[in-house]
């Protein structure tokens, strides 16, 4: 059934492909430097009736923003007018704006978020800001305003004029990151970070209303936050969270060390560390209140307002200590500041045992992150809450920010295996003299891999080693660190020039290990050196496995993982990639274990015959791809920041691109995972 299902999927998203969602491209606005995007939400007009939202574009190049509306009517839907009804509105604001905030709050009061509805709600303003400017501008995002209306940190903006931005100097370093909280009465508070002299800064800016700023019957207020933040940082990145006067905030570290991520608590302007693994992180995300299905019972059970903070965590967290470094989409929970825990296995009372793994697809790095609450997808229906993170090889991640897991589209959770031999002509069959322990095989460890077994294979880095001036051979004991010494006696030496080799070998018959410090072995042989294979004609050497252990073996993956003889057998153990359900806590599992019969049967192998082992994982995350075939997709390959929004009676999700400059409209209820996409996605440029 899985097979037929993974079928269904290839099938539909080629049929899909062949049209956009849209009849006809609505004017374009010329949009040029599209770094990032800001939803704001339509104001309420009454029970049944929402205006239509407004996405917030950067158009770098040109210093300014355009503003796309988002009506339930897609023939209608498109850039906002300038008064010029001919062209798209333009809202001039500081040079080059590269990221963008809105002020965000929720329906709820004080520290209980979830006094309301926990629902996260729109606010009056929007704020833009350039990377190493001092400079933000404040826009007023409501439809009757949508122009900047103040310039904090400009000396040079006009401080005077009600048609003219007023300006309000605090700080002098380069802004860093910045967050917003809106209020019941249009008022926002701003709080950014720059990077100051004596070290990174935080403040705080109060202000008014649209109208009351406008009319100047109340005056901006601000100044210094007294939060002392680690010396030697860059706060990398702010978030508002829905308990009142609590803040997140990312610090980025010297290379080589991590930064740390801490929740603020205002005004006492303590810090609590949030642990994200000991990585540092570039990017914050929080949840409104979730309401979703416990069980199979149908007990509902709610996931409080901000109760996970999630972080893209970058990939130069370790600064070249470790390798491979950690990348992917992690979350704490916000009260005790522990990595959140999954929902792989899970307690009777629905609470997850053990700690979630950063998500990811591939070697894709994170570009952007969003949360949509009660989110319909195509193959899974709604999900009560859905994290989308566009990757920087062109995929768009789409998970399961409830359960912490990734939404498997591949339902088959046992990975398998399959064998085949390859001669030298490249024909290939199946073999019998070797067998894979399917039994072993782990999920969410074995992955889609191909492992090379070659009959008597050049030994790693061993294929053109200079003899010594005396004509004898040194090798380095452990060519590839970690994985021993690899010459053995009973191995063949072949002398050779750059493109010939001499007609006899020399089988080795000692490896004289080195005394530390040294790390090269000396090889002695069997036979003496024949006098036409001398050094000054043959100076260089190479050396094949044979004896004992005649097969190197490799994968797709790695020149050299260990050797094998008849009867041998490989076990490969790995850390998880993802939790299976039913996963009891193992920090590692068997990826692949095969056994070489005690004597070949089936084959005779010579010389450079391979062995192939395939494994598949049986596991396909909810990755969208782009068709970038059809032409005005053609350059949306490398997407930015997201944000999710429901318009009408769909869900989409709004990438900014700045490989297209364009924004690509993706309705999730239609895009097909796994598939190159045409159908369902429709770009604004």
């Amino acid at each position: 059934m899985k097979r037929f299902v993974v079928s269904w999927v290839v099938v539909v998203g080629a049929l899909l492909s062949a049209c956009t969602e849209e009849p006809e491209s609505l004017p374009r606005a010329g949009l040029s430097g599209t770094f990032d995007v800001a939803l704001v939400a339509g104001a309420r007009l009454s029970d049944t009736e929402t205006e239509p939202g407004l996405l917030f574009v950067t158009s770098a190049d040109r210093d300014e923003l355009r503003v796309l509306e988002l009506t339930a009517d897609t023939t209608r839907r498109g850039y906002v007018r300038a008064p010029n009804p001919l062209e798209a509105l333009s809202i001039p604001v500081l040079p080059r704006p590269q990221a963008l905030t809105r002020d965000t709050r929720y329906d709820g009061t004080g520290a209980d978020a979830n006094s309301g509805t926990g629902a996260e709600l729109g606010g009056s303003y929007l704020y833009a800001r350039s990377n190493g400017s001092a400079s933000i501008s404040v826009v007023a995002s409501g439809r009757a305003f949508l122009r900047e209306v103040l310039r904090l940190n400009d000396p040079t903006v006009p401080a005077q004029g009600r048609e003219l931005p007023r300006q309000f100097l605090l700080s002098t370093g380069p802004v860093t990151a910045f967050a917003a909280r809106g209020s019941e009465d249009g008022s926002s508070t701003l709080y950014y970070a720059t990077r100051e002299l004596n070290g990174a800064a935080l403040w705080q800016v109060r202000v008014p209303a649209p109208q009351a700023l406008i009319d100047g019957s109340e005056a901006v207020q601000g100044g210094a936050l007294g939060v002392t933040l680690p010396a030697n940082v860059v706060v990398s990145a702010l978030l508002v969270l829905p308990q009142s006067g609590q803040l997140a905030l990312a610090t980025r570290g010297p290379l080589g060390t991590a930064g740390k991520v801490f929740r603020v608590e205002l005004p006492a302007n303590t810090l609590t560390e949030l642990n994200f693994g000991g990585s540092q992180v570039l990017q914050l995300a929080t949840h409104p209140k979730v309401e979703y299905v416990l069980n199979e019972e149908s007990e509902s059970a709610t996931l409080a307002a901000g109760a996970r903070i999630f972080g893209v965590i970058d990939p130069a967290s370790c600064g070249g200590v470790r390798f491979p470094c950690p990348t992917g989409v992690l979350a704490v929970d916000a009260a005790t500041g522990t990595v959140a825990r999954d929902f792989s296995t899970q307690d009777p009372e629905g609470r997850g045992l053990y700690e979630m793994l950063p998500l990811t697809a591939g070697l894709g790095i994170p570009m952007g992150l969003t949360l949509g609450v009660n989110t319909k997808l195509r193959l899974t229906g709604r999900l009560a809450l859905v994290g989308i993170a566009p990757l920087s090889n062109g995929e768009i991640l789409v998970f399961d920010a409830l359960g912490l897991r990734h939404i498997d589209v591949d339902t088959d959770d046992e990975p398998s295996a399959a064998v085949t031999f390859v001669n030298p002509l490249g024909t290939q069959g199946i073999s019998g003299d070797i067998t894979v322990d399917t039994a072993a095989l782990t999920a969410g460890v074995t992955t889609d891999e191909r492992y090379q077994l070659t009959y008597e294979g050049i030994l790693p880095r061993l294929n053109n080693v200079k003899r010594t001036a005396e004509g004898g051979f040194v090798v380095p004991y452990e060519p590839i660190p970690g994985r021993g010494p690899v010459v053995q006696p009973g191995d063949l030496i072949l002398l050779r020039t750059e493109t010939e080799l001499c007609g006899t070998e020399l089988v080795v018959s000692a490896v004289q290990a080195p005394v530390p410090p040294a790390t090269q072995a000396t090889l002695t042989t069997q036979t003496p050196i024949p006098a036409e294979c001398a050094v000054d004609a043959f100076p260089n050497f190479l050396v094949r496995a044979s004896g004992s252990q005649p097969l190197v073996v490799s994968s797709s993956t790695e020149e050299y993982l260990g050797r094998l003889g008849l009867g041998g057998t490989y076990t490969r153990t790995a850390p998880y990639f993802f939790h299976p359900e039913g996963y009891s806590g193992a920090t590692e599992g068997v990826a692949v274990r095969f056994t070489l019969a005690s004597r070949f049967t089936e084959v005779t192998p010579e010389r450079g015959n391979i062995f192939v082992v395939t494994t598949q994982s049986q596991f396909r995350p909810y990755t969208v791809l782009v068709d970038t075939s059809i032409g005005e997709l053609s350059f949306f390959t490398l997407p930015g920041s997201v944000v999710e929004s429901k318009v009408g009676a769909f869900d989409y999700a709004y990438i900014a691109y700045p490989s297209a400059d364009g924004v690509l409209q993706m309705n999730l209820d239609e895009v097909v995972p796994t598939v190159p996409n045409s159908q369902g996605v429709f770009p604004f440029l």
